[in-house]
């Protein structure tokens, strides 16, 4: 096995439609998706964006972790999908996430990164 053939496997079992897909259902679960529209807060201050939005998947990653002895995925997204990109730099169109799943492949936490956000 290499490295392309894990990269194969993680994206057939993480596929940008599963991952947005995902996005969604934690987010209304959540809260953060209010009808038509995501809610996000930043600095105190709620700002909304349109839903469906493009999300995009930047970078899947699989870990095993020695001292719990665990494994779990981490997919970071640009929400509103991708504006600039400069030397390997990317600029999301509203803000960053990242899905956590666990050794089931179940979502079991999303991080919102708003240090990022374009509003």
């Amino acid at each position: 096995m290499t490295l392309n053939d894990i990269k194969t496997d993680l994206t057939t079992l993480f596929s940008d439609e599963r991952v947005a897909a995902d996005f969604y259902a934690f987010a209304e679960d959540d809260g953060i998706v209010r009808g038509d529209h995501i809610r996000c807060e930043v600095s105190g201050q709620d700002f909304f964006f349109p839903v469906p939005t493009e999300i995009t998947v930047l970078t899947r990653v699989c870990q095993f972790n020695h001292y719990c002895e665990s494994t779990e995925a981490r997919i970071v997204v640009a929400v509103g999908g991708v504006v600039d990109e400069r030397c390997g730099i990317v600029t999301p169109r509203y803000f960053f996430a990242k899905l956590f799943y666990n050794e089931d492949c179940e979502v079991y936490s999303v991080d919102i990164d708003t240090s990022e956000a374009r509003l």
